[in-house]
């Protein structure tokens, strides 16, 4: 019986461990498909910040047209008074202020061809951003459905494994069963270690040789003296359970 166990408790872990690193990967799904649209994100956030500056640049290419409209007017009303001009002095002034005009005319009008090439280049990289986005839209739905894919395959081989464990663990004793899941939680999800070379390869410590010849035998379920775990000899086949060991290999 007791060999019967032992066997049991390494199958036992052996799902342990499978089950852990499958949660793992399933848990690590939202996080890849967050970091997936990423780039997405960042160049969405792009093309608004394009849109809106083509905004204002529209917004002041307008105020600008309105000013020269506005010092238009003004300077019609002071040419249409021009004939009421009596004076040299008079006239003099009244064609100063009609340069002065003509001056901001010109400088609004230059400001808002200034204002014009501006909006037709921010135009032009929109275009260039718009299609950026289209593309990583693309890429991004691409990415996420297969990571959705791989997400449920994960969840339907998680399911048959827990199914396995839960067949697996009416064999087991339920008072070794008991003292299997309280090692295992005190020892990081680890509860069944080999021996080599007489070292607990769960702690890395010396484990005693009359142990050591007991664990050999199988003829009782030993734990590590230091660890607590329970120990089987290393020339059993363990390289899936020692690879899939937390950190390694690496114990307490």
């Amino acid at each position: 019986m007791e060999n019967n166990q032992l066997d049991l408790l390494i199958e036992l872990q052996d799902l342990d461990l499978q089950i852990r690193n499958l949660e793992a990967k399933k848990a690590q799904v939202p996080r890849e498909i967050e970091a997936a649209g990423l780039g997405l994100q960042e160049c969405l956030r792009g093309l608004e910040s394009l849109k809106q500056q083509s905004e204002q640049i529209e917004k002041e290419r307008r105020r600008r047209e309105l000013d020269v409209e506005e010092v238009r007017a003004t300077l019609g009303k002071i040419q249409q008074k021009s004939s009421e001009v009596k004076t040299n002095k008079e006239y003099a002034a009244m064609m100063a202020e009609v340069e002065f005009l003509k001056g901001k005319i010109f400088n609004f009008e230059e400001e808002v061809l200034a204002l014009m090439e501006k909006a037709e280049e921010k135009r032009a990289q929109m275009l260039l951003k718009e299609e950026e986005a289209a593309s990583r839209k693309r890429e991004f739905a691409s990415k996420k459905a297969r990571l959705l894919q791989e997400a449920e395959e994960l969840g339907k081989e998680l399911a048959d494994r827990r199914r396995d464990r839960d067949s697996l663990v009416l064999r087991v004793d339920e008072k070794l069963y008991q003292s299997y899941e309280r090692v295992v939680s005190m020892r990081g999800g680890l509860g069944v270690a080999a021996v080599k070379d007489g070292i607990c390869q769960g702690c890395h410590l010396r484990v005693r040789p009359q142990l050591v010849v007991e664990i050999k035998s199988r003829m009782a379920i030993i734990n590590c003296s230091h660890c607590n775990r329970f120990l089987y000899w290393a020339e059993e086949p363990v390289t899936r359970r020692q690879e899939a060991m937390p950190g390694g290999g690496k114990g307490v």
